[in-house]
């Protein structure tokens, strides 16, 4: 006989699984429904990336033909920057070239002045002359000076003091260096081109050129410009003081290289270029040398006698120079003179013959 309970059981068992089959029917769909939606976004995303690649595709191409624009572009510039640079290179170079031929046209000019003016007067007089209104004008200004101040002292006092001074000290000071210093720029003149004759080189005569036109701008400045007008009266003298060293030491060089004249010349230059540098370094030498009475005001000094020492030995030896060669001169006169009187003596002595 069938046992209605295990049958019951049965059912039961069968029905629960029914149940978990169905639960498990609905779960493979609903995974069925999310994998569809997954396949569809990977199909969106690849869908995607295939515009991405040819977006880029795309783009790669445009930044070719963008490198090319460039190249072009660059060769284009690169020669108009070029034929630019040539075309302003003819330009300045024409302009470079007028401007040379002027700088020579002036020089040309410059020279032939001297030359007429050392012809007419010789470059000795302007030294004598200059010298003497420099070294006068100084003294006169200085005695003045103390007639009504007895205090003044090269102990305690610039030079430049002068040109500020009581009574007519400044006037005699300041006019007597500015007129000076123009007639001492045509002695100096003078003298850089009797050493340009004795075979000194181009280039260091251009920088006897620049430091004596700096030497007689100095002294013009510090009598133009004095001591009450601060700043510029500095600058002034700072000129004056750089030109006499420049011009002082290649002075004492340029007599060194030659050899026909003496070495006593070159020492005194080098004791004058050597008296500036004192000077520039008066800041740190005068604390040690005070308790012996040198004060930045005596160096100063100092300077100005050596210069003047100097300049009166160059106008010594140019002074020899001078009348050695008018002595040169008269002798081959007198020679060409013996020489016509010969020829004429020959010329009436043969007439004589033939008659």
């Amino acid at each position: 006989m069938i046992n209605i309970q295990k049958l019951k059981d049965f059912k039961h068992d069968l029905e629960r699984h029914d149940l978990y089959f169905k639960e498990q029917n609905e779960n493979v769909a609903i995974l069925n429904k999310s994998n569809k939606k997954l396949i569809d976004k990977i199909k969106v995303f690849l869908n995607k990336i295939k515009i991405s690649n040819s977006l880029l595709k795309t783009h790669r191409i445009h930044v070719d033909e963008l490198k090319q624009l460039v190249i072009k572009f660059n060769s284009k510039t690169k020669e108009k920057i070029n034929q630019d640079i040539q075309r302003n290179k003819k330009k300045y170079e024409h302009y470079f070239n007028e401007i040379s031929d002027l700088i020579d046209r002036i020089d040309v000019n410059i020279e032939k002045f001297f030359d007429n003016v050392f012809k007419t007067i010789s470059g000795v007089y302007f030294g004598i002359i200059g010298i003497m209104i420099f070294t006068l004008s100084t003294v006169l200004s200085v005695v003045i000076y103390l007639s009504i101040d007895p205090n003044y002292s090269i102990y305690t006092n610039w030079i430049s003091d002068l040109g500020i001074g009581p009574g007519g000290a400044k006037w005699i000071f300041n006019i007597g260096w500015m007129i000076s210093s123009l007639i001492l720029l045509f002695f100096h003149t003078f003298e850089i081109r009797e050493l340009k004759n004795k075979g000194v080189k181009n280039n260091i005569i251009k920088f006897m050129v620049i430091f004596s036109i700096s030497l007689s701008s100095g002294i013009f400045l510090v009598g133009f410009v004095p001591l009450d007008r601060g700043f510029s009266h500095t600058i002034a003298a700072l000129i004056y003081f750089i030109g006499g060293f420049g011009f002082f030491s290649l002075y004492g060089i340029i007599i060194l290289m030659i050899s026909r004249m003496s070495k006593i010349y070159s020492i005194i230059a080098f004791i004058t270029a050597l008296s500036y540098i004192l000077y520039f370094l008066s800041p740190v030498i005068v604390p040690f040398t005070s308790s012996f009475g040198i004060t930045i005001t005596f160096l100063e000094w100092f300077t100005l006698f050596t210069e003047l020492s100097m300049m009166l030995v160059i106008l010594s030896n140019s002074i020899n120079e001078h009348y050695l060669r008018r002595r040169i001169q008269r002798e081959k006169l007198k020679m060409i003179n013996i020489k016509n009187l010969i020829l004429f003596a020959e010329k009436f002595i043969k007439k004589m013959k033939n008659n």
